[in-house]
């Protein structure tokens, strides 16, 4: 059966009303949306979070008295005295560490001398055995 350009229906009709129906689809979803975060509660619940953050601030600001702020200082003198200390302590390491590596290339440069010297003293000794 050979294909025809002729349709059951207008096709611009059908866009417009399949056009129309999205729209009104649309629509009702945000509406069945808002009735749906629109519970009583949520009201009562913003009231609550706005009150227990009010008791959370005047409890912070009663804990914050002038012997908390005197304990505070205290730690940071302390804080500071550790950091002095450990940074004393990281110079000495590596003041150690470099004496370390001069040890180290000191020992390989003996190394490299005494296996010198046995070559030597070998040659002399096959040298030796070859009269």
């Amino acid at each position: 059966m050979p294909a025809t350009d002729q349709f059951h229906w207008n096709q611009k009709t059908l866009n417009v009303v399949f056009a129309a129906s999205s729209v009104l689809v649309l629509a009702s979803v945000i509406v069945m949306m808002r009735q749906d975060q629109a519970d009583e509660w949520k009201g009562y619940q913003r009231t609550n979070f706005q009150l227990d953050a009010t008791v959370r601030r005047a409890d912070l600001a009663a804990i914050e008295s002038e012997e908390f702020l005197k304990m505070r200082e205290e730690l940071a003198q302390q804080l500071e005295k550790a950091t002095a200390e450990l940074e004393a302590k990281r110079s000495e390491k590596a003041i150690m560490f470099a004496e370390q590596d001069s040890f180290h290339r000191e020992v390989d440069a003996l190394e490299v001398e005494l296996k010198f010297k046995n070559s030597l003293y070998l040659g002399v000794i096959d040298a030796a055995d070859n009269w």
